[in-house]
């Protein structure tokens, strides 16, 4: 879903750029530069394959399609989810203590 509407709004400003209406600092370009942006990386981080994302939930369904084992495609999955945690719980703490802004 937020493909899509990261896809409408880059839409809209085509059309606020091609109408004319957008200067280069225009509230409306930057509205709609801000909103398909945001959108369209949530869509992507979504789809990492790692539980409970999206992503996460295909790659349980293909693990699952190909052992017909569903507890064993979601530990798999979960795995992921708990490793992924642990890497954006590290990356933040990496972040908060040796950023030297």
């Amino acid at each position: 879903m937020s493909f899509l509407v990261g896809l409408f709004f880059l839409l809209c400003l085509v059309v606020v750029i091609r109408v004319g209406q957008a200067s280069l600092y225009s509230p409306w370009r930057a509205t709609f530069w801000y909103l398909s942006f945001g959108n369209i990386i949530l869509a992507m981080f979504n789809l990492i394959p790692a539980l409970p994302l999206d992503g996460g939930r295909v790659l349980r369904a293909w693990l699952w399609h190909r052992s017909r084992n569903i507890l064993a495609a979601t530990r798999t999955a979960a795995k992921l989810g708990v490793a992924l945690s642990y890497m954006l719980v590290s990356y933040a703490i990496y972040s908060a203590v040796w950023s030297h802004n």
